[in-house]
This record gives structure tokens, sequence and C-alpha cells, in this order.
């Protein structure tokens, strides 16, 4: 059983233990600020959080009243973005939610109005905001002008021209300057579960023997290299009597990049809709199940032969 420290060690842990908080002698007023943890500002302790430290003026002989308001959890804008899709421009913003850093690339056409729209993305994700003084948020954001930083982003998955990354909701391969921008679908497409080694024992062990598994497989693992070898892609249909396997084999081949029930998608849609999946899975794979819920003449101008 550990000792217990005697009165004069608690009281020199007191004083080493426990680091002195940031010091801030001048504050110019109207102004935000964040405070990473607690923050002495001109003599009064302030909690971790961005601020607007503002001054009221009563009338033009007065000096005017300060006052100071808690807005939400710390929030960082840390870059300019500029979209490689359409050069659109947003800001790269940081922030903590359980401990987890958050980033989220907002296009500045969502401060436009209230900026409801920034709110909803921002909370959505975990930013503590105080609900009264939510609309001071997106002012916030709007004050940072003449950013540094300049970074891509994209709006698509796959290959970054510009910066030779390759780009998935979660993360950036290759690549420190390139960001991807939620649309709103591919973020709920890609996912990550599990490890390798158990996604070799569990599923890939059964491809073993069973070239129809060993073909859905390798057709997930193709997309990313194709555009490297100079491929155009294309496609595979699987044909046979019901309950033969191809929905598990298509199936198998969505766990290579996320959650079967979200990745793969049914011909049931418009054309348009089609092009907006291929869109959102670019230099991975398309899975489509029920070609049968098609229509015959489109599929067949699209260049596949219904069956």
């Amino acid at each position: 059983m550990s000792e217990q420290p005697t009165r004069e060690q608690q009281a020199h842990l007191a004083l080493v233990g426990k680091p002195t908080a940031p010091k801030i002698d001048t504050l110019e007023r109207p102004s935000y600020a964040v405070y990473e943890g607690p923050t002495m500002v001109e003599g009064k302790q302030y909690r971790a959080g961005t601020w607007y430290h503002g001054i009221k003026h009563t009338n033009s002989d007065e000096a005017g009243q300060p006052f100071d308001l808690w807005l939400c959890a710390p929030l960082y804008v840390k870059a300019e973005t500029i979209n490689s899709d359409d050069g659109s421009v947003g800001r790269l913003l940081r922030f903590k939610h359980r401990g987890h850093a958050i980033e989220y690339v907002m296009p500045m056409e969502a401060l436009a109005g209230k900026g409801e729209e920034v709110l909803k993305a921002l909370l959505r994700q975990g930013l503590e905001v105080d609900y009264h003084q939510r609309r001071y948020v997106p002012a916030y954001i709007a004050s940072y002008h003449g950013l540094t930083r300049i970074l891509a982003t994209t709006t698509k998955p796959g290959w970054h021209e510009r910066s030779g990354a390759f780009v998935l909701p979660s993360r950036v391969l290759g690549g420190e300057d390139v960001r991807y921008q939620d649309s709103g679908k591919g973020a709920l497409l890609f996912s990550e579960r599990g490890t390798l080694e158990g996604w070799k024992s569990e599923l890939a062990y059964y491809c073993q023997g069973n070239p129809v598994l060993i073909l859905s497989v390798c057709c997930a693992l193709a997309g990313p290299l194709l555009s490297k070898v100079g491929v155009n892609g294309g496609g595979v249909h699987l044909v046979g009597d019901s309950s033969s396997g191809k929905s598990l084999a298509q199936a198998l081949a969505a766990t290579v990049w996320g959650d079967p029930s979200r990745f793969a998608a049914s011909w049931d849609m418009s054309r348009g809709g089609i092009e907006i999946e291929a869109s959102s899975r670019n230099d991975t794979v398309l899975i489509l199940d029920e070609i049968k819920r098609a229509d015959p003449k489109r599929v067949t101008r699209n260049g596949l032969r219904h069956r």
C-alpha cells in the first residue's frame, strides 16, 4: 500500500503540479479570442473556449462598458481552402469532440444569410455551442481575413491530380496540403471497422478456391491502380441463378471500402443518380445490385448488355 504524501509534500505538489494559467495583460475590444485552457485576461480568469470580448456604449461621452461572451468550445480557423473542382473558396475549421480532433472544410457561401448552415454542420460533428450566443459563431469565422496557409480541397474521393495524394473522406494518403470537402454523400460511404488481419481471417479466407469471390475482391482493389497504369474503367457483370452467390460476392467487394449495406448501390435509380453514385466512389469501385430493376434501354445505351 502506497504511503500518503505529507502536508508539506501536498503543498509542494500544489505549487509545481499545476501549470500556471497563461496571462494576457491588455485586451483589445471588440475582438474574438480562443483559449485552449483557463487563461488570465486583464486579471480575470476565462475558461477554455471561443470568446467574444465586446464593449457596450450607452452614449458617446462614456468609455463604454466591457462584456464577455462564451460562444463555443475552442474553434480554430486554420487555413483558406480552394476547391480544385470548381475554384470555390472556403475555410478549414478545427476543434475537438471528446478528445478527438475534428476538421471541417466550410465553403464560404455557407456564411450567407444568418450562417445557420455552418452551425448545423458544426453541431452535427460535436462542437459544443452556447445556444443563446450561437449567432456569433459564423461572425467569428468570417472575421478571419488574409490567411497565409492555403489548402486544396476536392469533393470527389480518389487521386487528386495537383497534389498526387489519394483522398478519402476520413483521411488523405500521401499529401498534407489537400483535404476532402464533404458534399453530403461520400463521408457516409467510406468507413473503417476492425483490422486488416481480422478481414483476412474472417472474410478473405473464404476466397480460397472460389474464383468469383477472388474476382470481386480484385475488382474492389483495382480501382486505385487504373489511372496509374493508363487503363480506363470497365465492368464485370455477374450472372447466375438466385442464391448462387452474386450478392455475397458484391458484399465482400464492398468490405474493402466500407459497410456493404451503405457502399453497395442499386440499379433502381435515374441516370443522374447513377452518375452521382459513381462520382462519390471515384477511383474505387461502383457496385450495383439487381440489374433487372434498371431500364433495359438505358443499360444498353451505357454499354452493358441487359441479361
